[in-house]
């Protein structure tokens, strides 16, 4: 990713951070999902709370993956949707101010 940032010229570059917990936080109202992603009750309440985001069960898709796998695509669901939400205008910031840049300007905030 710095290799791609550095090749563009700062005024052109849009890059957008995200965390899939800050995601998923957002996704339940504002509450952190205490139980771990790595649990049966973690998935299966991810898992309900992006199908209802993404209007669809996700259930089978997640069950399509390796077991090894299926958090990670739990967690792109949670940054897609995320993404989504930075298109449209409407993603959270923390912090909600521009207290950091890093030397090529860019905000070191995250997006949800």
């Amino acid at each position: 990713m710095d290799e791609l940032v550095r090749a563009q010229s700062p005024a052109g570059i849009r890059i957008a951070e995200g965390h899939p917990e800050v995601s998923f936080a957002l996704v339940n109202g504002g509450s952190a999902i205490l139980a771990s992603k790595h649990t049966a009750e973690g998935l299966s309440i991810r898992s309900e709370l992006l199908s209802r985001e993404f209007n669809r069960p996700i259930d089978s898709l997640v069950a399509s993956w390796p077991k090894s796998m299926r958090t990670d695509v739990l967690d792109s669901l949670a940054l897609l949707w995320s993404a989504r939400r930075i298109e449209r205008g409407v993603a959270a910031r923390f912090p909600d101010a521009i207290v950091e840049r890093d030397r090529l300007g860019i905000e070191a905030v995250i997006h949800g």
